[in-house]
């Protein structure tokens, strides 16, 4: 079981995290032809994703693999009711102030640092 202030603490700089992640680009679908090799290093290089579109409409989304993988991680706990409901009454208690220093958090779970 997952002690309720790290899930607190877990939540919150995930929350920090989303908030800074908006990095996207939007691209020709024959810039991206003529730069793919390029781009696939940018893009793997960082979580950023990329538009690229056809006729001035955006057609497909190119990702990093890891970006990949932290979307499909992500709609792995979209999906469990149980741990969606968690996370929202943790971000809850976030608001409210009810949080524990991440010391004493350290202490309780007894971790060494």
């Amino acid at each position: 079981m997952i002690h309720p202030q790290l899930l607190i603490y877990t939540c919150k700089l995930l929350e920090d995290c989303l908030e800074s992640f908006h990095m996207s680009r939007v691209l020709t679908d024959q810039e991206v032809k003529n730069n793919l090799s390029e781009l696939i290093d940018e893009i793997s290089a960082r979580l950023e994703h990329v538009f690229v579109t056809r006729n001035g409409k955006e057609k497909a989304v190119i990702l990093s693999k890891k970006e990949f993988e932290s979307w499909q991680e992500t709609l792995e706990v979209a999906n469990d009711e149980d741990l969606v409901n968690s996370i929202k009454k943790s971000l809850k208690e976030v608001k409210e102030g009810k949080t524990i220093p991440l010391e004493q958090v350290i202490k309780d779970l007894q971790i060494s640092v």
